[in-house]
């Protein structure tokens, strides 16, 4: 069961592992550590004000919660963390931090909440081949399809991708691809517990794995494999192979602590951390297969989030392994993180991962093969396992995401707002999913997020440029012309999110009339002419496809006015009355006869098409008699003429 406390949950999720250190069961974590949050009035201080303030803010909280505490160090964001010798439930920290909010100029305080990988416990069984990344078949419905996105990338070595777990072993399918190409050189170890470090030294340089004496060993070295593990001719590939890897360690014997994670997010993106040398190759990426439980997410933590965010870093979240609400876990909880779920290979819903509307979408996450060591209390020699859990999915999703940067440079190279960026690889990842097998689609409405990943897809749908289509409207001199461009599309996923930019680049200047919209109009000139313009669409990923429009202009036909004239006729002869079959024919006074001209058929106008002007004519009827209506026009003329002829003899 679980127990809802307060603002904060009391279980953490820990993935079937026991955690004797910090106290964890199904039903209670305890913590014995607090972050305290200060107002901003109170300023910079200098070195030696600060550690005043901090020996003062421990004293007054030792003096009204009556706990036994010392300060442990400052975050990132200014924050202190405070330890205390007695270790409680998340329930009576939450009360002490409630008393400890109370302090002048602090802000608020929150429990330091126990983090943990979200793995179970490893197969024994080395698969011989990772089904889990070829084309979906029968057999394996969930695969994300990472072959396929190979014949467009495999990744580049500028895309770094921030692993932030418990570090990474030496391992030859690792090593060409982490910063410095060693364990010791590839990251920094954030944990500031020795014991749970077991390095002795807590916080260094060297974030390698020194195992974790639980069912969690060799985590991180298992994530990064499946990440990006290079293709080099043995053991396994990661889904993008040709990527960097930067390694955070937070995690060791028994987890963490969420106060280690918040300076290793800063640390990760490129911010600066106390006491920490300046990251020089900021990821692009940060994976976080880990979690505690709480139902709410961590304020400072947010923070952090919030300004990876802001620099247009793409944060990937497990959803967790206890078949719970992801509403419960940390920092699944979280604003601005794509979470991900497990599929078993029946592209169902793994009966371990937790679930609900916070839920972006599943990958595989069951006997999943990448890299390990062979060691327990101590790195060994390297080699390979299956792993089981939401972490393997959330790490498969990272790569893919990395296969996506690589794709398109206008995600990294400032083209687009930076901060725009992770909302966008969230939603070409949910568009390009593949949907649940059939016996998954009930049970995951609103529950599993939008589909199957797959890595293919997503990369197509942000490399795929725009369809442009162009329809022109009748074009009449001094008429209205539209151009419609909203049949124009973006990738077979998304077909919102397009920007227009009309320009004409010919002929007499017209004005246009939203130039920036898919749909622009104009009038005519007078005279027939070609006129050219030039539409370019841009898709949301800014790529941009263009094209070139010609319109002939042509005269507008009008009806000519009929001219009244006086009939001629004589005494003997009737006036003549033309056949109905024939139209009237209006005959000049002119001395001499003038041969009225029949005007040219003109077809129906179709929308689509850009109809060339005829010639204008001098005179026009109002229509054609055929040979008939000549032969009684000669006829006509010649009686005329006998007739003048005759009254001019008389």
């Amino acid at each position: 069961m679980f127990i809802t406390l307060n603002r904060w949950g009391t279980a953490l999720l820990c993935a079937g592992l026991v955690l004797p250190s910090l106290g964890w069961s199904e039903d209670t974590v305890t913590t014995d550590r607090f972050i305290i949050n200060y107002l901003p009035t109170l300023g910079a201080m200098s070195v030696s004000h600060q550690i005043e303030h901090q020996s003062l803010i421990t004293q007054s909280a030792e003096n009204l919660t009556g706990l036994d505490l010392k300060h442990a160090r400052t975050l990132a964001t200014g924050a202190d963390v405070l330890i205390s010798k007695q270790s409680m439930t998340l329930e009576a920290a939450q009360l002490y931090a409630a008393t400890l909010e109370a302090l002048p100029g602090v802000a608020s305080v929150e429990p330091d909440i126990p983090i943990h990988p979200h793995t179970l416990a490893p197969s024994d069984t080395l698969y011989s081949q990772q089904s889990y990344l070829f084309a979906p078949k029968t057999n394996y419905l969930s695969a994300i399809n990472a072959t396929a996105a190979w014949s467009i990338t495999k990744g580049t070595a500028s895309t770094v991708v921030g692993v932030i777990d418990t570090g990474v072993t030496e391992h030859p399918d690792l090593n060409p691809n982490i910063i410095g190409h060693h364990a010791a050189t590839s990251g920094y170890d954030f944990i500031s517990s020795a014991s749970i470090a077991r390095d002795n030294d807590a916080r260094d340089s060297d974030p390698t794995d020194q195992g974790t004496l639980d069912t969690t060993g060799w985590h991180g070295t298992h994530v990064a494999g499946l990440i990006a593990a290079s293709q080099n001719g043995q053991g396994i590939s990661g889904v993008s192979p040709q990527s960097t890897l930067l390694n955070v360690r937070v995690m060791g014997a028994n987890g963490g602590y969420t106060s280690d994670l918040i300076d290793a997010v800063y640390w990760a993106i490129g911010e600066p951390v106390l006491n920490a040398p300046t990251n020089q190759n900021p990821a692009r990426i940060l994976n976080l297969s880990l979690g505690g439980r709480s139902t709410i997410c961590s304020p400072t933590l947010q923070k952090a989030l919030d300004t990876a965010q802001s620099k247009g870093v793409v944060v990937v979240v497990a959803a967790g392994n206890a078949a719970i609400p992801v509403s419960q876990q940390m920092p699944a909880n979280c604003e601005h993180v794509i979470v991900v779920g497990a599929a078993d290979a029946n592209g169902q819903l793994a009966s371990f991962s937790n679930r609900g509307g916070g839920v972006d979408l599943l990958a595989p996450g069951v006997d999943i093969l990448a890299t390990y060591n062979t060691g327990y209390d101590s790195p060994s020699t390297a080699t390979y396992l299956s792993m089981t859990g939401t972490s393997m999915s959330t790490a498969l999703v990272s790569g893919i995401s990395a296969l996506m940067l690589a794709a398109n440079p206008n995600l990294t190279n400032g083209q687009l707002a930076p901060e725009s960026i992770p909302a966008l690889i969230e939603s070409k990842l949910k568009q390009s999913t593949r949907p649940f097998s059939f016996g998954t689609q009930a049970l995951c409405t609103h529950q599993c997020g939008a589909g199957l990943a797959d890595a293919f897809n997503a990369v197509r749908a942000v490399s795929t440029a725009p369809t442009v289509v162009v329809k022109t409207s009748e074009a009449l001199s001094e008429k209205t012309v539209t151009l419609d461009a909203s049949a124009s599309s973006d990738d077979v996923y998304n077909t919102q999110g397009l920007t227009y930019h009309w320009e004409q680049i010919s002929g007499e200047t017209v004005v246009l009339s939203h130039s920036y919209q898919a749909k622009v109009s104009f009038k005519a000139p007078s005279r027939p002419q070609t006129l050219s313009f030039k539409l370019t669409v841009t898709d949301d990923v800014g790529l941009s496809a263009s094209t070139e429009i010609s319109v002939s202009i042509k005269t507008a036909t009008t009806p000519t006015p009929t001219v009244p004239t006086t009939p001629i006729s004589t005494p003997s002869t009737p006036a003549h009355t033309t056949p109905p079959s024939t139209p009237p024919v209006i005959l000049s006074t002119s001395p001499e006869p003038i041969i009225p001209t029949p005007a040219p058929t003109q077809a129906n106008p179709v929308a689509s098409e850009v109809v060339a002007a005829p010639t204008p004519s001098t005179h026009q009827s109002s229509g054609g008699g055929g040979s008939s209506s000549w032969l009684i026009l000669s006829l006509l003329l010649a009686l005329v003429y006998v007739r003048r002829a005759t009254n001019f003899c008389t």
